[in-house]
């Protein structure tokens, strides 16, 4: 694998607990959050059907009647959801189920379109939760205008790190695109090595790239490992191609045709957490052994906002199956608000950790890396 980076790794692990200061909501919020938006479909500027069809499985699967208070409430008066009867699976064990019926070949609801609302309940509300954060101000170049984005605490990691030497890599359970969007600008505007082969490039990128290329600049190409998909992944179910698209349009290439064979429309990369996931396909399988490869090798990892939750086997055994197997006892640094998630964290990784860290926000820890 070849990765541009000098061993060992300061590795760095981020999950949905990261991305919550720029407004994505945790894996347990999303059905709530997306519930709030359809309510006032208007104001968020999302897809009022798709939503209304994801919260009737919601309503078929929990036993709740999220669909039926939309349809009651006044329309001058947005509703809260019911409070006694909030759904008890979230948005990924939503994603599992739809998955596995299928793999199984159900039939008693359309569920390979059920599977593309969900898709888009969760792209639009990532996108409409964080907007504000990903947005910023257009400044004059001697190319035009660029927009510049509002500074957050990925970005000041990335920046600390690059300071640090380019020995980092990065792992994310995430699929947002803010830690995306802070290595790109890091490296100059070098895409990251994401550990798969991707067969188009969306155009945005490849100009950019160009532009480098002619300016003879020789840019860090860091190491972003997405363990669960990413917003701007797409694959065709014909040919199995995958594609990258620019982190500027969530949905953009959901309505686009494959490049390579043209036969079907492009469905998002997206896995959840759980024991089905899918890792059957081989350019998914390069993504985790290479997590594998750069864990083994680490002589720190740092943990921001991920708990581990039961579902997502395969991430626990890879992370405790590679310390295992690491020689340098690295330094273990976990940061995330909940006592309980550290606790049990520690509790897992600790007989392998030469040393472990603990920091109570994503926020506090920037701070406590900035002042050093």
């Amino acid at each position: 694998m070849d990765t541009n980076h000098t061993k060992p790794y300061d590795v760095y692990v981020f999950g949905a607990g990261a991305s919550k200061h720029v407004g994505a909501p945790l894996a347990n919020e999303f059905v709530e959050e997306g519930f709030n938006r359809a309510a006032d479909s208007k104001l968020w500027s999302v897809n009022r059907q798709t939503f209304m069809d994801a919260l009737e499985l919601i309503d078929i699967v929990c036993s709740t009647t999220l669909c039926q208070t939309l349809e009651d409430a006044p329309t001058d008066l947005m509703p809260g959801m019911p409070l006694d009867r909030k759904p008890w699976a979230n948005i990924e064990e939503l994603l599992t189920f739809v998955q596995s019926a299928i793999d199984n070949g159900e039939t008693w609801r359309d569920f390979p379109y059920l599977r593309d609302c969900l898709h888009d309940f969760i792209f639009q509300t990532l996108h409409s939760g964080t907007e504000l954060y990903d947005g910023g101000v257009y400044i004059p170049t001697k190319d035009g205008l660029r927009k510049t984005k509002f500074r957050n605490c990925y970005d000041d990691l990335i920046e600390q790190a690059v300071r640090m030497g380019n020995n980092s890599a990065f792992v994310s359970f995430n699929y947002d695109v803010f830690l995306d969007d802070a290595l790109f600008d890091a490296s100059r505007e070098s895409l990251p090595n994401y550990a798969i082969a991707f067969s188009t490039v969306e155009r945005g990128y490849t100009m950019r790239q160009k532009s480098l290329e002619q300016a003879h600049r020789t840019p860090w190409t860091p190491l972003l490992l997405k363990l669960h998909g990413s917003l701007n992944w797409a694959q065709c179910s014909s040919c199995n191609a995958t594609h990258l698209t620019s982190s500027d349009d969530y949905r953009g290439f959901s309505c686009e045709r494959c490049a390579e064979c043209g036969e079907s429309r492009l469905a998002p990369m997206l896995a959840a957490p759980s024991y089905r996931k899918a890792l059957d396909i081989e350019k998914w399988k390069s993504v985790w052994a290479a997590a594998r490869d750069i864990l083994i090798e680490a002589v720190s990892i740092t943990i921001v906002g991920y708990s581990f939750p039961q579902a997502d086997f395969e991430a626990r055994w890879l992370f405790l199956s590679s310390l295992i197997h690491n020689s340098n006892r690295p330094l273990l640094r976990l940061v995330d608000p909940s006592c309980e998630v550290r606790k049990r964290l520690r509790c897992w990784f600790e007989p392998w950790a030469g040393s472990i860290e603990e920091h109570k926000s994503f926020e506090e820890y920037v701070r406590t890396i900035q002042s050093r």
